[in-house]
């Protein structure tokens, strides 16, 4: 394995905040003994290969960093919804949310060794850029502010080009909880290496992730 591939390998593990192989079964268990249990465990919904490409996102073909993440958060929105309707009028200690991850597919091999870029991916691994309480109507609402997250386009995107700055390249971690009205969404970015912009791609995936219902925790102690 290559330098840029074992790099590639260890950007993707340090950036899984909230894996866990905890079965579902028995999350629920602890959920109702555990006051501040901080488990989870998660169903994959699938993976994504997409272009940055700003002709093909305009066009919103296929293969395009819009279309392939809108294509998973709305699969993976199916099962949250599908999850909620069953547990609907039950007691339920599990509450699903949607986890999205976009990365870099490869880093470029002449600056792997960048190391403003190289503290930066420690430092924000300890303590990502963080981008909380965000709250949208619709899928499309929210992958608008994504993108203009991405590009540096809105507000949130202008703070975090001030943070993952010079040649770096950020890499995203999204928790998406569907209410009743609204998605609320949480967002933590760790900045690294930069990305490959010869390739030019991203890798995608899309997980229903169960977390304790805490609400449902706090009203039954």
């Amino acid at each position: 394995m290559d330098l840029a591939s074992r790099s590639l390998v260890v950007f993707s593990i340090m950036v899984s905040f909230y894996m866990s192989a905890v079965p579902r079964q028995v999350l629920a268990q602890g959920c109702t003994l555990e006051t501040n249990l901080d488990s989870a465990t998660t169903e994959n919904v699938g993976t994504a290969k997409a272009s940055a490409s700003l002709f093909l996102n305009a066009l919103n073909s296929n293969g395009s960093l819009r279309k392939e993440s809108l294509k998973l958060l709305h699969a993976a929105l199916g099962k949250v919804e599908a999850a909620t309707s069953e547990q609907k009028g039950k007691a339920t200690y599990l509450k699903p949310l949607i986890k999205f991850v976009t990365s870099p597919d490869a880093f470029d091999p002449v600056h792997l060794a960048d190391s403003y870029c190289n503290e930066l991916l420690k430092k924000t691994t300890s303590v990502p850029i963080e981008f909380n309480n965000r709250s949208f109507s619709s899928l499309d609402a929210f992958y608008e502010w994504y993108q203009g997250l991405a590009t540096g386009q809105n507000r949130d995107g202008k703070v975090l080009f001030k943070s993952c700055d010079q040649r770096c390249s950020p890499q995203y971690t999204t928790l998406l909880d569907k209410r009743e009205n609204e998605l609320r969404v949480d967002t933590k970015v760790i900045c690294g290496p930069m990305r490959d912009h010869q390739k030019n791609q991203y890798t995608l995936e899309a997980d229903v992730e169960w977390r304790c219902n805490s609400s449902l925790k706090e009203a039954t102690n």
